[in-house]
């Protein structure tokens, strides 16, 4: 290995830090899709507990008698109160929990989706770019393996054509 292809080019590099910054934003939409999911099974839970309270509500209300006196009657009436005061905090903490981390992580999750979108298309140009450099090189070094073979080929033929002899005294005119 020669050491031009030991060296990084600053295109290499910046591929490099290309990548890593893409691997960041995976390992962050892999965080953020899996509080996502944590957040919506919770706001399945919040629901699904929301709509057992209604349905205990009804069927309470189904099977219930009339009250024999007045204070049996004013009782069963707080009792029906407190059941659905009951109904209405299942449902204000299930819509303060879509409107607070279920939302929050929704959001967290689009952002780190666009984040990763964009380390992507960023190292997606730059590796475009590396290919488009390796390939001039390659093109350039093609052309100077060339040359320098077509010298070769020139100087073996110059040395066919008048192969270089030691200078002798023969026949010279000085002796």
């Amino acid at each position: 290995m020669s050491s031009y292809q030991a060296t990084k080019t600053p295109v290499e590099t910046l591929l490099i830090v290309r990548r890593n910054a893409e691997e960041a934003a995976a390992r962050l939409l892999q965080a953020a899709t899996l509080r996502r999911a944590a957040a919506e099974a919770e706001q399945a839970a919040l629901d699904a507990a929301l709509k057992a309270a209604r349905e205990d509500l009804r069927s309470r209300r189904a099977t219930a008698k009339g009250a024999a006196t007045v204070a049996a009657g004013a009782a069963r009436e707080r009792y029906w109160d407190r059941l659905r005061d009951g109904v209405a905090a299942h449902a204000a903490r299930a819509a303060a929990h879509r409107a607070g981390p279920l939302a929050a992580a929704r959001s967290e999750a689009g952002a780190a989706t666009a984040a990763h979108r964009t380390a992507r298309g960023a190292r997606q140009l730059v590796e475009r770019l590396c290919q488009k450099a390796d390939g001039a090189r390659r093109r350039v070094e093609a052309r100077r393996a060339e040359l320098a073979g077509d010298e070769q080929a020139q100087l073996a033929a110059a040395n066919r054509a008048s192969p270089a002899r030691p200078p002798s005294s023969r026949g010279s005119s000085f002796r």
